[in-house]
Parts: structure tokens; sequence; C-alpha cells
């Protein structure tokens, strides 16, 4: 058996078996806040964005289309949960209160190339003297 100590990690939900994933870690360029990226999506497939984001900042996420279709996607917090309000969207925007690795699954019901614009700006300016 484990020792007490350590902690077995939870069991992620696994997509359902249509469903492709393909998933890809975003980190933003050296003195930048957010990162644009460009790609395609179509059913049954799913473009999984991973981006790291600290506890306090403010995560913006937006999906738009330029082939004429349907593009939203969803947002799972660190540890693969849904979070409530970032499901089949095109835009979110919110503070976040846990930092750690943020997905994004984008998706689409037709063929469609996309462009993905993630920015993480900081809430307030990180106070001195502590």
């Amino acid at each position: 058996p484990p020792a007490p100590d350590q902690t077995t990690p939870p069991v992620k939900p696994k997509p359902p078996a249509q469903q492709q994933v393909q998933s890809q870690r975003v980190s933003f360029p050296s003195g930048a806040t957010g990162i644009s990226v460009a790609n395609q999506v179509g059913p049954g497939q799913i473009r999984r964005y991973v981006v790291n984001a600290r506890e306090g900042q403010i995560l913006s996420v937006q999906v738009t289309d330029s082939s004429g279709g349907r593009v939203d996607f969803d947002i799972l917090k660190p540890g693969g949960e849904m979070i409530a309000d970032a499901s089949g969207i095109v835009w979110w925007e919110s503070l976040l209160q846990v930092g750690g690795d943020y997905a994004i699954d984008v998706q689409a019901d037709q063929p469609s190339d996309f462009t993905l614009a993630i920015k993480a700006s900081a809430q307030v300016p990180a106070q001195s003297g502590q």
C-alpha cells in the first residue's frame, strides 16, 4: 500500500470515444501577456491548449472563426474540472482563484479555421515589502 503521505492524482473523466483530443502547451513569449494561435478543427476533434496561469491573474480567451462555421470552446480548471460558465462559448474572462494549468478545448461542428487569443494579465500590481 502507498505511504499515507502519498496522494493519488484525481482521475480525469475520459472524453467520449469519438472525440480526438490534440493537446498543445501554450506559453507566452518573453515579456508578452498574450498569444494568438491559428489552427483548424472539425467534427470529432478537440484542439486542447494548455496554459499555465497564476492565482490572481485575469485570464481572457477569445476564439474567432475565419471560415464562417461555429467554433466554440470549453475551459477546464487545473485538475480537469469544467468551469461552470465556460462551456460552448466564444469569449471568456475571469479572475483566477487557483493557479495552474488551464485547458482550453476548441471544437466545431464542421471543419473550420480559427484563431484563439489567450491573455493573462495581473489583477493588481504586486505589493512591495512583503
